[in-house]
């Protein structure tokens, strides 16, 4: 046998696990790919290959076309892959929901921070994403098209980025659109106006 050859002997129990573990790494690679890897799909073939002489030939399809053995469907309907599958879309669906509005947030403000002062940047930004969606889940989300709008949002998650996740007392924005506009500019509104009143005051 050439050295590097491996051999494994496995329980029952353990290949039957084996088979599952790659359905779901191979499930992971094929949910995003557009198309399966060659090498990949050979190695699938040669695990699955030997579920019938296991005892667990259910698990198996075998095309007499390709001469290539896959997961049969008993393996897709099992609850505890589809268990897996799904805490792991919920999970990720989250995580990367929360990553990538903290590097939206960050696209300029952190420009300038390398190394360490970057990464902390984008991790408190991550986490106050983080605690919004633990405490509302997608509730507060909404798309916005108004260029004004916009343009204000962009201004404001930099300000309140040293918020309190706590409820502080009060929010003292401004709400008269003399300073509305001044934010969506970019501009100071710390200057009150005779227009100003803060937030929650008639």
């Amino acid at each position: 046998m050439p050295a590097n050859d491996v051999m494994l002997r496995l329980r029952g129990s353990e290949y039957e696990q084996l088979l599952k573990t790659v359905y779901l790494g191979n499930w992971l690679l094929a949910s995003w790919q557009p198309g399966r890897d060659r090498d990949i799909e050979k190695l699938e073939s040669k695990i699955f290959s030997y579920a019938s002489s296991a005892g667990l030939g259910k698990y198996a399809d075998y095309d007499r076309e390709t001469e290539m053995f896959s997961p049969a469907d008993a393996l897709h309907e099992m609850p505890e892959i589809n268990a897996a599958i799904s805490d792991y879309d919920d999970e990720t669906f989250w995580q990367e929901l929360s990553d990538r509005l903290a590097a939206r947030e960050l696209a300029d403000k952190a420009a300038g921070l390398e190394g360490k002062e970057r990464f902390a940047a984008l991790w408190d930004a991550a986490d106050r994403y983080e605690y919004e969606f633990e405490e509302n889940g997608i509730e507060d989300v909404f798309v916005v098209k108004n260029p004004l709008l916009k343009a204000l949002l962009r201004v404001l998650p930099g300000r309140l980025a040293g918020r309190p996740l706590e409820d502080d007392g009060g929010d003292e924005t401004c709400l008269s659109p003399e300073c509305m506009a001044k934010l969506a500019a970019g501009t100071s509104a710390e200057l009150k106006t005779p227009h100003c009143r803060p937030h929650g005051e008639k």
